[in-house]
């Protein structure tokens, strides 16, 4: 009767009550003023909307970081002082402990693989899971038989190996990163790793594409086509000795700085940051000696120092960069930011073509691949050949190196027939 005498004085007085968010019959259970009362048990709970609001609000928050808007700032604040009573900062103080260690779980699980794996992963995660949202598949625990089905419409679409390979890594990664899994990872299966054995039996083929090594009597040729030319033609000769000497890939010729280097007299030391041989990121120095010949890397490096201005040795611009053509001055000079490998590849076949080789047969890595080829020609210590290309076992370092065909012959040679 006190509602309804509430209610009738509010409408003559002239105002209008908000019909949705009004209560005019006596209830135990109430939601005001953003709280849930609950008079019955006695007890009183941060409405699900606002948790909702506030979880939200934290995402935003936590992608944005370390750069936050002042209106997103200004509204979490907001929130905490509008709901300022004690339970509701507990639940708040929760919620943001357990978003902030769910973003660090994250980062340290994804440290536990190689950052372009963890790219590789993603592109294969997403399509396992919009193959499991169209086939109403959990993709967090699939059985054996949908995994099968999985891999099987990969191999009946004309998928290559390499593709079910990453996604069976992929799938794999992504389920033994659950915290609450009980059960066995269902790729860990013998069912499912005598599957894969079997698709890429079927699906091997020869490697056909093997680039050939970079030798000593090629880069001579360079030099003496480009070793006398401007920036442009010093860079070129100063990156394929260097690479060829110091056993460089790409990413690490590329991500070389001014300051990795330690010029000597007689040798050069050059640290490598990073390198996809070394998964821990300890970095590595490699030493190179100065030969006295035209094709010495030392001394061409340090010609290439001069023509491209670079005095200070603490520099943390990269090494090697783009060069830009200055009509003005008619000369190259070097400009900022990396060599890309499409420009990196560019360079080494149109000079391959100037001197006239084939640059089909030759890749970036036919320049590591010719220093381990040298070296193993006059018997370099494995020891010794392993270390310097960073290597960890001989396998690895095999695949670099390509066999002349008097080492071939040594074995069946001297077998005494």
């Amino acid at each position: 009767m006190i509602a309804q005498s509430v209610k009738s004085d509010l409408l003559q007085a002239g105002l209008v009550p908000n019909i949705d968010k009004s209560v005019w019959e006596p209830v135990q259970l109430i939601d005001w003023l953003g709280m849930s009362w609950d008079s019955n048990m006695g007890i009183l709970r941060v409405i699900k909307r606002r948790v909702d609001d506030t979880i939200q609000c934290i995402d935003d928050i936590v992608s944005k970081l370390p750069r936050i808007t002042a209106r997103r700032l200004a509204r979490f604040v907001g929130i905490g002082i509008y709901r300022c009573q004690q339970h509701w900062l507990r639940i708040l103080g929760e919620l943001c402990r357990d978003r902030v260690f769910q973003n660090t779980l994250t980062r340290v699980l994804q440290a536990s693989r190689a950052e372009n794996t963890i790219k590789k992963y993603k592109n294969s995660l997403a399509a396992w899971e919009v193959w499991c949202r169209l086939n109403r598949v959990s993709p967090t625990s699939p059985s054996n038989l949908e995994l099968s089905r999985y891999f099987i419409g990969m191999f009946n679409s004309d998928a290559p190996y390499s593709r079910m390979e990453a996604a069976f890594y992929a799938i794999k990664w992504k389920i033994d990163c659950l915290p609450n899994m009980v059960s066995q990872n269902p790729c860990d299966s013998k069912f499912i790793h005598l599957l894969l054995e079997g698709l890429k039996r079927i699906l091997a083929k020869p490697v056909s594409n093997r680039k050939e090594p970079i030798t000593p009597d090629i880069l001579h040729a360079l030099v003496v086509k480009f070793g006398s030319g401007d920036l442009k033609c010093t860079r070129l000769c100063s990156m394929f000795l260097l690479a060829f000497a110091a056993f460089l890939r790409y990413e690490e010729l590329a991500n070389l700085k001014v300051c990795d280097l330690d010029m000597c007299y007689s040798h050069i030391k050059v640290f490598i940051e990073k390198s996809k041989t070394d998964q821990l990121r300890e970095g590595a120095w490699v030493v190179v000696g100065a030969t006295g010949k035209s094709t010495c890397p030392v001394s061409m490096l340090q010609k290439y120092l001069v023509c491209a201005g670079i005095n200070d040795p603490n520099s943390e611009e990269f090494l090697f960069r783009p060069v830009v053509l200055l009509k003005s001055l008619n000369k190259y000079v070097l400009r900022s930011g990396k060599l890309s490998y499409t420009r990196c590849s560019e360079i080494l076949k149109e000079a391959l073509e100037a001197i006239g080789l084939d640059s089909s047969k030759f890749g970036l890595h036919s320049l590591c691949a010719g220093g381990a080829t040298a070296a193993a020609e006059i018997g370099v210590p494995d020891r010794l050949c392993k270390r310097h290309g960073r290597w960890k076992s001989d396998s690895s370092k095999d695949r670099y190196v390509k066999e002349s065909l008097s080492n071939k012959l040594v074995v069946s040679m001297n077998l005494g027939i």
